[in-house]
């Protein structure tokens, strides 16, 4: 037995479709407000457009299951698409230009901040830039001379020990063989 829909129930799924094509829209200013803050490197927007491709034939897939038990009628899709396009071409240029400026103005916040943050330590730096140089200066030409002093080393004497006997006085006294 083929079931038909009635009239109310195609425009209650038409009204849906409508619904679910402007939240994916929204879904889709998502994907959009990243790719303006982050890269629009062309390998990223294209992971980017896959990504949203793929979770809305899945959202699609289960609106269909739930609502028309998996049947996939044409009032139903064509609803979705007109859904998305309005809002696409309304509300989505209001939120692609709202979403545009608040991402300029924040980077320069961001920017701001990181000056106000930084500007002590390049303070810092700067005044204790020559000391530290002529720090540094000192310290290596030390490091130098001791370098070359180092591979100067003392000489082993045997003798040392007989000469401090002889010299104190103590002679190691030797057996006569007649």
């Amino acid at each position: 037995m083929v079931y038909l829909p009635s009239m109310a129930e195609q425009t209650e799924v038409f009204i849906y479709s409508l619904g679910l094509g402007f939240l994916l829209g929204i879904f889709y200013d998502v994907f959009r407000t990243v790719r303006l803050a982050i890269s629009s490197a062309k390998k990223i927007i294209f992971i980017q457009d896959v990504l949203y491709v793929l979770t809305c034939a899945f959202v699609s897939f289960l609106f269909y299951m739930v609502v028309i038990n998996g049947n996939i009628r044409a009032y139903a899709m064509l609803g979705e698409l007109l859904g998305w396009l309005i809002y696409y071409f309304s509300f989505g240029v209001f939120a692609i230009k709202a979403s545009a400026a608040i991402i300029k103005y924040t980077k320069k916040l961001f920017w701001l901040i990181y000056k106000i943050a930084t500007t002590p330590f390049i303070w810092i730096y700067r005044v204790l830039r020559k000391p530290m140089v002529f720090f540094y200066k000192k310290v290596r030409k030390k490091s130098k001379l001791l370098i070359k002093n180092s591979k100067m080393h003392l000489k082993i004497r045997r003798g040392i020990l007989y000469n401090l006997r002889e010299l104190v006085g103590v002679r190691k006294k030797r057996k006569k063989e007649d």
